[in-house]
């Protein structure tokens, strides 16, 4: 019974730590990065499920619309860009809206691995739970050799006190 509890456990959390990463398994949609203060136009990718870029300080980033219209204080453009394609639709809507385009390696984004951390915390909580259920299983198992043992020494007790009745009879 409590191994197949153990194992269901284990199998549930393997569930959810590997499910969890597939998720977000799609590639974010490019975007068009404005810093307002500066004046200064970028595109930008968000990332996908193995690395997210996290625009700097006073950027923000616009998304386009499912009829690839990009709409921010400056005006409006038209923006559609997959991967691979190279800076120009980013420059020409930056024209559009009056702003100076920064090609995308001046940017200064800064990139993080959530699914490196996902995992490395996903392996320390299996590890951890490993660790709990060894020390339930390893508890159990103690406590019931000592009941044996305590129902043995029981037993020889009450055989040599019997043995013991025998000879007085």
């Amino acid at each position: 019974m409590k191994k197949n509890l153990v194992t269901a456990m284990l199998l549930i959390s393997l569930m959810i730590i590997f499910s969890s990463a597939i998720a977000d398994a799609a590639p974010a949609p490019w975007s068009v990065a404005i810093n307002p203060e500066t004046m200064q136009c970028a595109g930008h990718w968000p990332g996908d499920e193995y690395v997210s870029y996290k625009l700097p300080s006073g950027w923000k980033a616009y998304f386009p619309d499912d009829k690839d219209m990009i709409t921010t204080e400056f005006g409006s453009c038209s923006f559609r860009k997959s991967a691979g394609d190279g800076p120009e639709e980013e420059k020409k809507c930056c024209n559009v809206l009056g702003l100076a385009f920064v090609p995308e390696d001046e940017l200064n984004e800064s990139a993080s691995y959530p699914f490196l951390t996902f995992l490395v915390l996903g392996f320390c909580f299996m590890i951890v739970f490993l660790a709990i259920v060894s020390a339930i299983v390893l508890f159990t198992i103690r406590k019931k050799l000592k009941k044996k043992k305590a129902k043995n020494a029981n037993s020889k007790k009450k055989n040599s006190r019997h043995k013991q009745k025998r000879k007085r009879k």
